[in-house]
Protein backbone atom coordinates (compact mmCIF):
# COMPACT_ATOMS: atom_id res chain seq x y z
CA UNK A 1 0.00 0.00 0.00
CA UNK A 2 0.99 3.63 -0.41
CA UNK A 3 1.34 4.21 3.33
CA UNK A 4 3.57 1.20 3.78
CA UNK A 5 5.70 2.17 0.80
CA UNK A 6 6.36 5.64 2.22
CA UNK A 7 7.40 4.30 5.59
CA UNK A 8 9.50 1.56 4.05
CA UNK A 9 11.28 4.05 1.80
CA UNK A 10 12.29 6.19 4.75
CA UNK A 11 13.43 3.10 6.64
CA UNK A 12 15.60 1.96 3.74
CA UNK A 13 17.18 5.39 3.53
CA UNK A 14 18.29 4.89 7.12
CA UNK A 15 20.98 2.40 6.08
CA UNK A 16 22.76 5.03 4.00
CA UNK A 17 26.06 5.89 5.62
CA UNK A 18 25.98 9.13 7.58
CA UNK A 19 29.75 9.45 7.14
CA UNK A 20 29.74 9.79 3.37
CA UNK A 21 31.60 12.84 2.09
CA UNK A 22 29.37 15.80 1.32
CA UNK A 23 29.69 19.54 0.86
CA UNK A 24 26.10 20.54 1.57
CA UNK A 25 25.16 22.62 4.58
CA UNK A 26 24.14 20.36 7.46
CA UNK A 27 20.74 20.87 9.03
CA UNK A 28 22.27 20.38 12.47
CA UNK A 29 25.74 21.85 11.99
CA UNK A 30 24.67 25.24 13.24
CA UNK A 31 23.04 25.76 16.59
CA UNK A 32 19.52 27.09 16.60
CA UNK A 33 18.92 30.67 17.54
CA UNK A 34 18.57 31.09 21.27
CA UNK A 35 14.84 31.68 21.78
CA UNK A 36 15.46 32.69 25.39
CA UNK A 37 17.32 35.74 24.13
CA UNK A 38 14.29 36.97 22.23
CA UNK A 39 12.59 39.73 24.18
CA UNK A 40 8.88 39.82 24.90
CA UNK A 41 7.33 41.22 21.78
CA UNK A 42 4.15 43.21 21.37
CA UNK A 43 2.15 43.74 18.25
CA UNK A 44 3.12 46.86 16.32
CA UNK A 45 -0.07 48.84 15.96
CA UNK A 46 -1.03 52.38 15.26
CA UNK A 47 -1.61 54.47 18.35
CA UNK A 48 -5.17 55.30 17.25
CA UNK A 49 -6.26 51.63 17.23
CA UNK A 50 -7.29 50.24 20.64
CA UNK A 51 -5.17 47.28 21.73
CA UNK A 52 -8.33 45.33 22.59
CA UNK A 53 -9.46 45.56 18.95
CA UNK A 54 -6.15 44.12 17.72
CA UNK A 55 -6.28 41.30 20.29
CA UNK A 56 -9.84 40.50 19.25
CA UNK A 57 -8.84 40.25 15.58
CA UNK A 58 -5.84 38.11 16.51
CA UNK A 59 -8.00 35.76 18.60
CA UNK A 60 -10.50 35.40 15.77
CA UNK A 61 -7.71 34.57 13.30
CA UNK A 62 -6.07 31.92 15.50
CA UNK A 63 -9.43 30.38 16.35
CA UNK A 64 -10.39 30.22 12.67
CA UNK A 65 -7.02 28.82 11.62
CA UNK A 66 -7.23 26.02 14.21
CA UNK A 67 -10.76 25.11 13.13
CA UNK A 68 -9.85 25.11 9.44
CA UNK A 69 -6.81 22.93 10.06
CA UNK A 70 -8.84 20.38 12.01
CA UNK A 71 -11.58 20.22 9.38
CA UNK A 72 -9.25 20.26 6.37
CA UNK A 73 -8.84 17.02 4.48
CA UNK A 74 -5.23 18.02 3.73
CA UNK A 75 -4.16 19.21 7.18
CA UNK A 76 -2.34 22.54 7.11
CA UNK A 77 -2.89 22.86 3.36
CA UNK A 78 -6.29 24.45 2.77
CA UNK A 79 -7.77 23.55 -0.59
CA UNK A 80 -11.44 24.35 -0.07
CA UNK A 81 -12.22 27.71 -1.77
CA UNK A 82 -14.53 28.83 1.05
CA UNK A 83 -11.90 28.01 3.68
CA UNK A 84 -9.27 29.94 1.77
CA UNK A 85 -11.58 32.95 1.43
CA UNK A 86 -12.45 32.96 5.14
CA UNK A 87 -8.80 32.75 6.17
CA UNK A 88 -7.73 35.52 3.80
CA UNK A 89 -10.54 37.75 5.10
CA UNK A 90 -9.56 37.19 8.73
CA UNK A 91 -5.89 37.85 7.96
CA UNK A 92 -6.73 41.02 6.05
CA UNK A 93 -8.76 42.32 9.01
CA UNK A 94 -5.81 41.86 11.36
CA UNK A 95 -3.36 43.41 8.89
CA UNK A 96 -5.64 46.44 8.46
CA UNK A 97 -5.46 47.15 12.20
CA UNK A 98 -1.67 47.00 12.36
CA UNK A 99 0.80 49.64 11.40
CA UNK A 100 3.75 49.31 9.03
CA UNK A 101 6.71 47.09 9.93
CA UNK A 102 8.76 48.36 12.84
CA UNK A 103 12.54 48.52 13.15
CA UNK A 104 12.60 45.53 15.51
CA UNK A 105 11.07 43.08 13.02
CA UNK A 106 14.55 41.60 12.56
CA UNK A 107 14.42 40.36 16.14
CA UNK A 108 10.77 39.40 16.09
CA UNK A 109 10.87 37.04 13.12
CA UNK A 110 13.92 35.05 14.27
CA UNK A 111 13.17 31.60 15.63
CA UNK A 112 11.29 28.40 14.78
CA UNK A 113 7.73 28.80 13.50
CA UNK A 114 5.23 25.96 13.13
CA UNK A 115 2.90 26.26 10.15
CA UNK A 116 -0.71 26.43 11.36
CA UNK A 117 -2.31 26.62 7.93
CA UNK A 118 -1.55 27.85 4.43
CA UNK A 119 -3.37 28.68 1.22
CA UNK A 120 -2.29 28.84 -2.41
CA UNK A 121 -4.62 30.77 -4.69
CA UNK A 122 -4.08 31.44 -8.42
CA UNK A 123 -4.12 35.16 -9.19
CA UNK A 124 -6.13 34.61 -12.36
CA UNK A 125 -8.95 32.73 -10.55
CA UNK A 126 -12.35 34.10 -11.40
CA UNK A 127 -14.25 35.73 -8.60
CA UNK A 128 -17.72 34.51 -7.82
CA UNK A 129 -19.89 32.93 -5.20
CA UNK A 130 -18.82 29.57 -3.94
CA UNK A 131 -22.27 28.17 -4.60
CA UNK A 132 -21.88 28.88 -8.29
CA UNK A 133 -18.81 26.68 -8.68
CA UNK A 134 -19.43 23.56 -10.61
CA UNK A 135 -18.44 20.34 -8.93
CA UNK A 136 -16.76 17.70 -11.01
CA UNK A 137 -18.58 14.40 -11.14
CA UNK A 138 -16.90 11.04 -11.32
CA UNK A 139 -18.04 8.59 -14.02
CA UNK A 140 -20.47 5.74 -13.32
CA UNK A 141 -21.89 7.56 -10.28
CA UNK A 142 -18.78 6.95 -8.15
CA UNK A 143 -18.30 9.04 -5.01
CA UNK A 144 -15.29 11.31 -4.64
CA UNK A 145 -13.73 10.11 -1.39
CA UNK A 146 -11.37 13.08 -1.25
CA UNK A 147 -14.22 15.47 -0.47
CA UNK A 148 -14.64 16.37 3.19
CA UNK A 149 -18.41 15.99 2.95
CA UNK A 150 -20.36 12.85 2.25
CA UNK A 151 -20.38 9.48 3.94
CA UNK A 152 -16.80 8.29 4.08
CA UNK A 153 -15.75 4.97 5.59
CA UNK A 154 -14.41 5.32 9.12
CA UNK A 155 -11.09 3.71 8.22
CA UNK A 156 -10.62 6.27 5.42
CA UNK A 157 -11.32 9.21 7.75
CA UNK A 158 -8.98 7.81 10.39
CA UNK A 159 -6.23 7.24 7.83
CA UNK A 160 -6.56 10.78 6.52
CA UNK A 161 -6.48 12.29 10.01
CA UNK A 162 -3.51 10.12 11.04
CA UNK A 163 -1.47 11.17 8.00
CA UNK A 164 -2.29 14.85 8.55
CA UNK A 165 -1.16 14.63 12.19
CA UNK A 166 2.04 12.80 11.27
CA UNK A 167 3.30 15.71 9.14
CA UNK A 168 4.51 18.99 10.64
CA UNK A 169 5.94 21.93 8.70
CA UNK A 170 8.34 24.34 10.39
CA UNK A 171 10.08 27.45 9.14
CA UNK A 172 13.34 28.22 10.90
CA UNK A 173 14.72 31.74 10.54
CA UNK A 174 18.31 32.21 11.65
CA UNK A 175 20.73 35.07 12.15
CA UNK A 176 24.35 35.31 11.16
CA UNK A 177 27.07 34.42 13.64
CA UNK A 178 27.24 37.99 14.88
CA UNK A 179 23.46 38.03 15.37
CA UNK A 180 23.07 41.20 13.33
CA UNK A 181 21.44 40.05 10.11
CA UNK A 182 19.16 37.25 8.92
CA UNK A 183 21.05 35.01 6.50
CA UNK A 184 19.30 31.62 6.46
CA UNK A 185 15.77 30.28 6.27
CA UNK A 186 15.03 26.54 6.44
CA UNK A 187 11.70 25.01 5.50
CA UNK A 188 11.46 21.73 7.41
CA UNK A 189 8.94 18.99 6.64
CA UNK A 190 8.90 16.56 9.55
CA UNK A 191 7.28 13.16 9.28
CA UNK A 192 6.56 10.67 12.05
CA UNK A 193 6.39 7.16 10.52
CA UNK A 194 3.75 4.59 11.45
CA UNK A 195 4.72 1.35 13.13
CA UNK A 196 1.60 -0.62 12.27
CA UNK A 197 -1.68 -0.42 10.38
CA UNK A 198 -3.46 0.31 13.65
CA UNK A 199 -1.51 3.58 13.85
CA UNK A 200 -3.02 4.55 10.50
CA UNK A 201 -6.59 3.25 10.63
CA UNK A 202 -7.16 3.14 14.40
CA UNK A 203 -9.98 0.98 15.73
CA UNK A 204 -11.55 0.78 12.28
CA UNK A 205 -8.55 -1.04 10.81
CA UNK A 206 -9.95 -3.41 8.15
CA UNK A 207 -6.74 -5.45 8.22
CA UNK A 208 -6.48 -5.91 11.97
CA UNK A 209 -5.63 -9.60 11.62
CA UNK A 210 -2.68 -8.74 9.38
CA UNK A 211 0.43 -8.29 11.52
CA UNK A 212 2.62 -6.02 9.44
CA UNK A 213 5.61 -4.05 10.74
CA UNK A 214 5.75 -0.83 8.73
CA UNK A 215 8.87 0.46 10.49
CA UNK A 216 11.50 -2.31 10.72
CA UNK A 217 14.37 0.14 11.32
CA UNK A 218 12.51 1.86 14.15
CA UNK A 219 12.63 5.33 12.65
CA UNK A 220 11.17 7.86 15.09
CA UNK A 221 11.47 11.03 13.02
CA UNK A 222 12.46 11.95 9.52
CA UNK A 223 12.97 15.47 8.22
CA UNK A 224 13.35 16.94 4.78
CA UNK A 225 15.13 20.28 5.14
CA UNK A 226 15.08 22.83 2.34
CA UNK A 227 17.97 25.14 3.27
CA UNK A 228 17.87 28.65 1.81
CA UNK A 229 20.26 31.55 1.81
CA UNK A 230 18.26 34.54 3.00
CA UNK A 231 18.55 38.31 2.85
CA UNK A 232 16.19 40.99 4.12
CA UNK A 233 15.64 43.03 0.99
CA UNK A 234 13.44 45.77 2.44
CA UNK A 235 12.07 46.72 5.84
CA UNK A 236 9.60 49.46 4.96
CA UNK A 237 6.93 49.87 3.75
CA UNK A 238 7.08 46.08 3.30
CA UNK A 239 9.27 43.68 5.28
CA UNK A 240 10.49 41.44 2.46
CA UNK A 241 12.93 38.55 2.67
CA UNK A 242 14.57 37.09 -0.43
CA UNK A 243 15.36 33.37 -0.55
CA UNK A 244 17.60 31.18 -2.69
CA UNK A 245 17.49 27.38 -2.34
CA UNK A 246 20.94 26.11 -1.40
CA UNK A 247 20.54 22.43 -0.53
CA UNK A 248 18.09 19.64 0.28
CA UNK A 249 18.88 17.53 3.34
CA UNK A 250 17.34 14.33 4.70
CA UNK A 251 17.68 13.90 8.45
CA UNK A 252 16.57 10.67 10.15
CA UNK A 253 16.36 9.73 13.82
CA UNK A 254 15.66 6.26 15.20
CA UNK A 255 16.22 3.78 17.97
CA UNK A 256 17.92 1.02 15.97
CA UNK A 257 21.67 0.50 15.95
CA UNK A 258 21.91 1.94 12.44
CA UNK A 259 20.38 5.30 13.37
CA UNK A 260 21.19 8.17 15.66
CA UNK A 261 18.55 8.72 18.33
CA UNK A 262 18.96 12.51 18.14
CA UNK A 263 18.92 12.54 14.34
CA UNK A 264 21.63 12.63 11.70
CA UNK A 265 21.93 13.85 8.11
CA UNK A 266 21.96 10.78 5.90
CA UNK A 267 21.55 12.46 2.54
CA UNK A 268 22.32 15.91 1.17
CA UNK A 269 22.03 17.44 -2.27
CA UNK A 270 23.48 20.78 -3.27
CA UNK A 271 21.33 22.87 -5.58
CA UNK A 272 23.45 24.74 -8.15
CA UNK A 273 22.44 28.20 -9.32
CA UNK A 274 19.79 28.38 -6.64
CA UNK A 275 19.79 32.18 -6.69
CA UNK A 276 18.76 32.06 -10.35
CA UNK A 277 16.67 28.91 -10.74
CA UNK A 278 15.13 28.45 -7.27
CA UNK A 279 14.75 31.93 -5.85
CA UNK A 280 11.74 33.57 -4.24
CA UNK A 281 10.65 35.95 -1.51
CA UNK A 282 8.01 36.40 1.18
CA UNK A 283 6.61 39.40 3.04
CA UNK A 284 6.07 39.40 6.79
CA UNK A 285 2.87 41.40 7.28
CA UNK A 286 2.37 40.75 11.01
CA UNK A 287 4.47 39.28 13.81
CA UNK A 288 4.37 39.25 17.60
CA UNK A 289 5.56 36.88 20.31
CA UNK A 290 3.09 34.15 19.32
CA UNK A 291 2.03 34.32 15.68
CA UNK A 292 3.42 35.42 12.34
CA UNK A 293 1.77 36.03 8.97
CA UNK A 294 3.64 35.88 5.68
CA UNK A 295 2.58 36.41 2.08
CA UNK A 296 4.36 35.48 -1.12
CA UNK A 297 3.82 34.77 -4.77
CA UNK A 298 5.28 32.04 -6.94
CA UNK A 299 4.42 32.60 -10.58
CA UNK A 300 0.66 33.12 -10.74
CA UNK A 301 0.01 31.58 -7.30
CA UNK A 302 -0.40 33.73 -4.19
CA UNK A 303 0.63 32.07 -0.94
CA UNK A 304 -0.60 32.96 2.53
CA UNK A 305 0.83 31.33 5.65
CA UNK A 306 -0.11 31.60 9.32
CA UNK A 307 2.54 30.45 11.82
CA UNK A 308 2.70 30.00 15.57
CA UNK A 309 6.00 30.07 17.41
CA UNK A 310 7.23 26.52 17.92
CA UNK A 311 6.30 25.19 21.32
CA UNK A 312 3.35 27.58 21.69
CA UNK A 313 -0.08 26.01 21.97
CA UNK A 314 -2.59 27.92 19.80
CA UNK A 315 -5.22 27.53 22.52
CA UNK A 316 -2.94 29.41 24.93
CA UNK A 317 -2.71 32.24 22.41
CA UNK A 318 -6.50 32.52 22.44
CA UNK A 319 -6.60 32.36 26.26
CA UNK A 320 -3.94 35.07 26.55
CA UNK A 321 -5.92 37.25 24.17
CA UNK A 322 -9.10 36.72 26.18
CA UNK A 323 -7.26 37.54 29.42
CA UNK A 324 -5.89 40.67 27.79
CA UNK A 325 -9.39 41.71 26.72
CA UNK A 326 -10.70 41.15 30.25
CA UNK A 327 -7.78 43.12 31.71
CA UNK A 328 -8.35 45.97 29.30
CA UNK A 329 -12.07 45.96 30.10
CA UNK A 330 -11.36 45.98 33.83
CA UNK A 331 -8.86 48.78 33.38
CA UNK A 332 -11.41 50.79 31.40
CA UNK A 333 -13.99 50.29 34.15
CA UNK A 334 -11.49 51.39 36.79
CA UNK A 335 -10.66 54.49 34.75
CA UNK A 336 -14.34 55.33 34.40
CA UNK A 337 -14.87 54.96 38.15
CA UNK A 338 -11.88 57.18 38.88
CA UNK A 339 -13.17 59.78 36.43
CA UNK A 340 -16.55 59.74 38.13
CA UNK A 341 -14.86 60.18 41.51
CA UNK A 342 -12.82 63.05 40.13
CA UNK A 343 -15.97 64.67 38.79
CA UNK A 344 -17.80 64.23 42.09
CA UNK A 345 -14.89 65.23 44.35
CA UNK A 346 -14.66 68.95 43.44
CA UNK A 347 -18.38 69.52 44.11
CA UNK A 348 -18.20 67.69 47.42
CA UNK A 349 -15.08 69.65 48.35
CA UNK A 350 -16.80 72.94 47.51
CA UNK A 351 -19.83 72.01 49.57
CA UNK A 352 -17.64 71.00 52.49
CA UNK A 353 -15.65 74.22 52.18
CA UNK A 354 -18.83 76.31 52.12
CA UNK A 355 -20.15 74.47 55.15
CA UNK A 356 -16.88 75.02 56.98
CA UNK A 357 -16.94 78.72 56.07
CA UNK A 358 -20.52 79.01 57.37
CA UNK A 359 -19.50 77.30 60.60
CA UNK A 360 -16.54 79.64 61.00
CA UNK A 361 -18.70 82.69 60.28
CA UNK A 362 -21.32 81.57 62.78
CA UNK A 363 -18.62 80.93 65.34
CA UNK A 364 -17.14 84.36 64.83
CA UNK A 365 -20.53 86.03 65.15
CA UNK A 366 -21.27 84.11 68.34
CA UNK A 367 -17.93 85.04 69.83
CA UNK A 368 -18.52 88.66 68.87
CA UNK A 369 -21.91 88.65 70.55
CA UNK A 370 -20.42 87.14 73.68
CA UNK A 371 -17.69 89.78 73.72
CA UNK A 372 -20.26 92.55 73.31
CA UNK A 373 -22.41 91.16 76.11
CA UNK A 374 -19.40 90.81 78.35
CA UNK A 375 -18.31 94.34 77.50
CA UNK A 376 -21.78 95.70 78.25
CA UNK A 377 -21.94 93.88 81.55
CA UNK A 378 -18.50 95.07 82.55
CA UNK A 379 -19.31 98.66 81.53
CA UNK A 380 -22.59 98.69 83.43
CA UNK A 381 -20.92 97.32 86.56
CA UNK A 382 -18.18 99.92 86.34
CA UNK A 383 -20.71 102.74 85.85
CA UNK A 384 -22.79 101.53 88.80
CA UNK A 385 -19.72 101.23 90.98
CA UNK A 386 -18.51 104.66 89.97
CA UNK A 387 -21.96 106.15 90.61
CA UNK A 388 -22.21 104.51 93.96
CA UNK A 389 -18.72 105.73 94.84
CA UNK A 390 -19.56 109.28 93.82
CA UNK A 391 -22.84 109.17 95.79
CA UNK A 392 -21.05 108.02 98.90
CA UNK A 393 -18.49 110.77 98.49
CA UNK A 394 -21.22 113.37 98.08
CA UNK A 395 -23.03 112.05 101.13
CA UNK A 396 -19.86 112.21 103.18
CA UNK A 397 -19.15 115.77 102.07
CA UNK A 398 -22.70 116.84 102.93
CA UNK A 399 -22.46 115.22 106.35
CA UNK A 400 -19.13 116.91 107.01
CA UNK A 401 -20.49 120.32 105.99
CA UNK A 402 -23.54 119.82 108.22
CA UNK A 403 -21.42 118.99 111.21
CA UNK A 404 -19.23 122.02 110.64
CA UNK A 405 -22.26 124.23 110.58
Amino acid sequence: MRFASLSLLLSVLGVVSANSSRSYTSSTSRSSYNLAAIPAFAATTTSSIPASQVESAKTSLVNLAVDLKESSKNGVFLTNPDDRANLMKSVSELEALCGPPSVDYDEKVVGDWTLLCTTASPTFAKSGKSGERKKKKLPFGLQDLTQSGGDLPDFFKNARDSINKSVEVTQRIRCSDDGATIDRVDNIIEYTPFNSLDDIFGESNPLRDLALNLNPLEVTKSKVVLAHDAEVKSRTPVYRTNLALKSVILNVAGTSQNLDASGADILGLNVPLGEFLNAGSFDTTYVDDNIRISRGQVGFVEQLRVFVRKGVDPSSVMEDSVDTDETLTSSAEVVEEEEEKVEETPMASVEEAVTEDDDVENGVEQEAEEIVVESKDETEEEVVEESEGETEEVKEEVIEESEDK
